[in-house]
């Protein structure tokens, strides 16, 4: 008997790698597949849209961060060492 049930399983086995062999581009329709790489396109674009706008923002807030500086500011970012001028 044991030896019926392992003819069984094997047989069943077999049949699971068959399936396996079978890709997610077999199974599915040309269509379906054109309509998702079209889906991936779209927002593979709108994720670069979207980090284009991001830096392009971060630069315009800088800029008006840099422009609005007051003298004190300036003064606290320069490297002068102001003891050697002395």
């Amino acid at each position: 008997m044991a030896k019926q049930k392992r003819g069984q399983k094997s047989a069943a086995s077999e049949a699971r790698i068959e399936n396996q062999g079978a890709t997610l581009r077999d199974r599915i329709g040309n269509d379906a597949l054109e309509k998702l790489k079209e889906v991936s396109r779209t927002m593979r674009q709108e994720e670069e849209q979207r980090k284009a706008a991001e830096r392009e923002r971060k630069i315009t807030e800088q800029k008006i961060k840099e422009k609005n500086k007051s003298f004190a500011d300036l003064f606290e970012e320069s490297n002068l060492d102001w003891k050697k001028f002395k």
